[in-house]
């Protein structure tokens, strides 16, 4: 990817931005607000800017402005904290001025402490997030960071479709997840492991009392990584409003229409 190569059949532009970021670019920049996305941790899982046309099927739904999605470097520091990207992604804001800001998962934890580092975010949607991993959550993602450890990749990809996806899709992206992960552009593994770490060690309890953006918190309703009590414990400390969705923590991903829906009513407003 190099900075202003232009896919000009689909409007979009795929680059890296001064500090090694990759990003995509969908859309013409219009009268709306832009919207910066900032993934989870299937970011590190597959390389997503490295596939637009998924990008633009995947964000259909948020239609009318630029949407920009924007990916971490590969080689992140071994001991890299969610406060650290969320200065990484700072400069990005810097270089292309106010936004909105919609996060899932691990971009939600870089969102809460992005908002309360800038003032050029105008709304920020934080989704299926929360000021820490719930308690189910936590072993799940230490369970994943031992298989990566001991290299038991094929099992990981298994235990994270296992542990987030539900309905009739879950056994099928058990069985194919492997292959279909394997085809993909993915970074390093100690990047992956690095972040989820990070995760680990996300707590914003204090600091999301401070964030005054206008923020929507939306939820999974069986989601064992930030159940209700997450969210609704991180909304009042903000002051956000709640939607929930069916689904479990890929709901993000499975339910995507009626994620992105409840986005954009809530960044048109």
């Amino acid at each position: 990817l190099y900075k202003g190569s232009i896919l000009t059949l689909y409007i979009m532009e795929a680059g890296r931005y001064q500090n090694g970021y990759e990003y995509v670019k969908m859309g013409k920049n219009t009268s709306k607000r832009k919207i910066l996305v900032i993934p989870g941790l299937n970011n590190e899982m597959i390389r997503t800017t490295r596939y637009p046309l998924y990008l633009r099927y995947h964000y259909r739904g948020l239609k009318n402005r630029q949407i920009i999605v924007a990916s971490r470097k590969e080689g992140l520091s071994q001991d890299i904290t969610t406060e650290e990207m969320a200065q990484h992604y700072k400069e990005i804001i810097d270089e292309e001025g106010p936004c909105n800001i919609l996060s899932v998962s691990m971009g939600g934890f870089i969102a809460q402490h992005l908002a309360t580092k800038t003032d050029k975010i105008e709304k920020l949607v934080l989704g299926f997030t929360g000021q820490k991993i719930g308690k189910s959550g936590r072993k799940k993602i230490k369970d994943w960071i031992n298989l990566l450890k001991k290299d038991k990749t094929s099992e990981f990809y298994r235990e994270v479709a296992g542990d987030t996806f539900s309905g009739l899709k879950k056994p099928l992206y058990k069985l194919s997840g492997t292959a279909l992960w394997k085809t993909f552009s993915r970074p390093p593994k100690e990047d992956l492991i690095a972040c989820a770490e990070a995760c680990l060690e996300h707590d914003t309890t204090t600091e999301a009392s401070s964030i005054e953006t206008d923020t929507l918190m939306i939820g999974g309703r069986n989601d064992d990584f930030f159940p209700e009590n997450v969210i609704s414990e991180t909304a009042q400390r903000i002051g956000a409003e709640t939607r929930y969705i069916d689904g479990r923590h890929a709901a993000f991903q499975q339910n995507s229409s009626e994620f992105h829906d409840e986005s954009r009513r809530f960044f048109d407003r």
